[in-house]
C-alpha cells in the first residue's frame, strides 16, 4: 500500500495556488448560507476533493475506485455542523437523522486542528495547512489490516481511514469553521460491518 504523501498533497496544493490567485469576489456568492444551513467554500472543497481522490486512486485496483464528487448541499451541511462544533467547543458527530441527504444515509468524519495549526497568521498558509491535513489526518493506514479486512487500531481512526477509501461512497462535502473541519460522505462507509463489505470497498 502507498506510503508517499506527495501525490495527494501535490494535487491539493496546485488547486490551492489557483484559489489564492483567483478574484476574491468570485467566491463571495458561494459563501452565503442557504436552506441547508451552511456556507459553501468552493476552494476548500476543491482542494480536499483533489486530495481525497488522489488517495483513493493510489489504492484502487486498475483504477476501479470511482472518484468522489462534491455536492454543494452536502458541503453546506458539513460547514453548518463545523460551526456548531466551533460554538460548542466540542468534537462530536451529528445524529443519524442529521446525516441523511437526498434520501441517502451518509457518513461523517470530524477533526479539530491543534493550536499550532490554527495559530497561523497568514490565512493563505492556514487554509492550505487545514486542507492538506484533511486527507493526511484521516489516512490512518496502520489502523486497518488489509489481510483480514478489519479495523485494528482505535475504532475512530480506522473508520475514518476506511471511509476515505470506501468504494461505494461517491459524493462528498467538506466544511470548516475555526479549527473544526467536517467531511460528509454519501453513501456512508463502514456499513455493513462485515469482512465482505470491507474487502470490496477498502482496497
Amino acid at each position: 500500500m502507498p506510503e508517499d504523501d506527495s501525490g495527494a498533497e501535490g494535487k491539493a496544493y496546485d488547486i490551492f495556488q489557483t484559489c489564492v490567485n483567483a478574484d476574491p469576489t468570485a467566491e463571495e456568492a458561494t459563501l452565503a448560507a442557504d436552506n441547508n444551513g451552511g456556507r459553501y467554500d468552493k476552494c476548500f472543497n476543491d482542494i480536499n476533493l483533489a486530495a481525497h481522490n488522489a488517495r483513493r486512486l493510489e489504492h484502487s485496483r486498475a483504477g476501479d475506485n470511482s472518484p468522489l464528487e462534491v455536492k454543494e448541499g452536502l458541503a453546506r451541511r458539513a460547514e453548518a455542523w463545523a460551526r456548531r462544533l466551533q460554538e460548542a467547543g466540542d468534537l462530536s458527530n451529528a445524529s443519524a437523522s442529521d446525516l441523511e441527504f437526498d434520501g441517502m444515509e451518509c457518513g461523517e468524519s470530524v477533526i479539530a486542528f491543534d493550536d499550532a495549526t490554527t495559530g497561523e497568521t497568514d490565512m493563505n498558509q492556514l487554509n492550505f495547512a487545514n486542507s492538506a491535513l484533511l486527507s493526511t489526518l484521516f489516512y490512518h493506514r496502520n489502523s486497518y489490516d488489509f489481510a483480514t479486512h478489519r479495523i485494528t487500531g482505535a475504532s475512530t481512526r480506522g473508520r475514518e481511514f476506511a471511509q476515505l477509501l470506501w468504494k461505494a461512497s461517491t459524493q462528498v462535502g467538506f466544511g470548516i469553521a475555526g479549527k473544526y473541519a467536517v467531511a460528509r460522505y454519501c453513501v456512508a462507509g463502514n456499513t455493513p460491518d462485515t469482512v465482505a463489505a470491507y474487502a470490496e470497498n477498502v482496497q
